[in-house]
């Protein structure tokens, strides 16, 4: 029973974390494919953000930089704001892969949350489209939360052409709602327990069942023995016995009887 729930818990873990990988993957390739084809920035990011969270079992999707302050969000009230529950990210870089936890909000529910270093650009743009993208982001306004330029197309800029801005670590989160996961969780975890426990009272029952058997048998023989014993000293009691039924008629009678008749 505990090992079918570890299973359980594992298949459950798996999932939530291969939808979170997904999300974060096609939200990725979502602003690689704009960017490449219509110059995006964060405006459209933020855009494709909310989008992107408009699934089953989504509670949010997040940017942050890795000082926790929040660059985009699904909740756009939430930009700008510092994202108090930041995780360990020190040792974190592009090959670091998916991490997970879960965590309980302030209303009391879970929320299962992957998270993994936001990586949109697989490859720089060249030198060239490096140098038009870092006027770009020259040009446009000041204006996203937290620091200066546009945090979004510097992952396509070429920082050795010495006129963009180095882009710092950049992180992205999504929040999975556990309820429909704890509610299936809760419903295997019934199933196997009374499963188990039907299999524990059914081997309980046999357990007795045998010792029942076993003390029939045991009774049984023993009558056998006190019978065989009781007819032996009725053979050779010295003593004559006779027994007869209701008419008078012998039934049995011991050498003795014989004997003495």
């Amino acid at each position: 029973t505990m090992d079918s729930i570890r299973e359980q818990n594992s298949r459950i873990v798996e999932k939530l974390i291969g939808k979170g990988t997904f999300l974060m993957r096609a939200f990725e390739a979502g602003s690689r494919t704009g960017m490449m084809t219509m110059s995006w920035g964060v405006t459209r990011v933020q855009s494709l953000l909310v989008e992107t969270a408009h699934q089953p079992e989504v509670r949010y999707l997040m940017i942050t930089d890795d000082k926790g302050t929040i660059l985009a969000h699904s909740d756009p009230e939430q930009q700008g704001a510092r994202y108090t529950a930041m995780p360990e990210i020190a040792a974190m870089d592009e090959t670091s892969g998916v991490r997970h936890r879960e965590l309980v909000k302030e209303d009391g529910t879970k929320v299962f949350e992957v998270f993994k270093v936001f990586t949109p650009a697989r490859r720089l743009l060249g030198p060239r489209a490096g140098r038009k993208i870092c006027r770009m982001m020259a040009e446009r306004p000041r204006r996203h939360h937290g620091g200066d330029g546009d945090w979004f197309s510097a992952h396509f800029s070429d920082h050795s052409v010495g006129e963009c801005p180095a882009r710092g670590r950049q992180f992205i989160f999504a929040g999975l709602d556990m309820e429909s996961a704890e509610f299936g969780k809760q419903q295997y975890l019934n199933h196997v327990v009374l499963t188990g426990a039907g299999l524990f009272l059914i081997g309980c029952f046999g357990i007795v069942g045998l010792f029942i058997l076993q003390g029939y048998r045991s009774t049984r023989s023993s009558l056998s023995r006190v019978r065989a014993f009781s007819n032996k000293v009725v053979e050779t009691m010295p003593a004559g016995l006779i027994s007869v039924n209701l008419a008078l008629e012998v039934t049995s009678c011991n050498s003795g009887a014989l004997s003495i008749l």
